[in-house]
């Protein structure tokens, strides 16, 4: 009896998790952040690698500046 009951609830789990399908990655815009003020060697590289990114991932990827604390 525990046997079936157990196999019954698997069952409805299977069914109701194989409907749920996981997105394409990326499905919006990446967003790289640098903790570094704009235009310094960490964000110009950063934004090079945000380039070559958005190219392979065929996403805009945005480069956003975040100075503060210990940048």
């Amino acid at each position: 009896m525990a046997r079936a009951l157990a196999a019954a609830f698997a069952a409805a789990l299977f069914a109701v998790c194989a409907g749920a399908a996981a997105q394409a990655f990326p499905s919006k815009p990446i967003t790289l952040i640098c903790p570094w003020s704009a235009g310094g060697p960490t964000d110009l590289h950063l934004r090079k690698v945000a380039e070559i990114a958005a190219r392979h991932f065929g996403q805009p990827v945005i480069v956003e500046n975040r100075p503060g604390g210990s940048g």
